[in-house]
């Protein structure tokens, strides 16, 4: 888990962590300071690049695997699971990635696949002869 990760997940109730006693844990609230809000900005930006990141690399591989298989036409790049409020920033870095024209890159309905909220990332592949 990183920092960001940590700092995330990091609760302030009164329940202290298993391997906390209860009088480090006031004696670390005593201490801790509210970050900036440029510092929290940072943070969470520091988080989404990681993702975009991860996300991004798999596009590139899955891209990779339509090229090998001799693609043509629409096909499918990704399945994006909506499960959070950065499905327009994953659906930004996928047009991002795909920012040339005649990849004709589009972003499917959402739809339900196993129980789950989706929407599928098609680019169009030309003519392999």
């Amino acid at each position: 888990m990183d920092e960001a990760d940590q700092f995330i997940l990091n609760d302030i109730d009164n329940t202290p962590p298993a391997n906390i006693a209860v009088n480090e844990q006031s004696d670390n609230l005593e201490e801790y300071e509210i970050p900036s809000w440029t510092d929290l900005k940072n943070l969470y930006n520091s988080k989404w690049l990681k993702e975009k990141t991860k996300f991004v690399n798999t596009l590139k591989y899955n891209f990779q695997n339509l090229l090998v298989s001799n693609r043509s036409g629409k096909q499918e790049v990704h399945i994006l699971t909506i499960k959070n409020n950065k499905t327009k920033l994953y659906e930004k870095a996928f047009r991002e990635l795909f920012h040339d024209p005649n990849y004709g890159s589009s972003i499917g309905e959402i739809e339900k696949l196993a129980g789950k909220r989706v929407k599928r990332l098609f680019i169009v592949l030309p003519e392999p002869w």
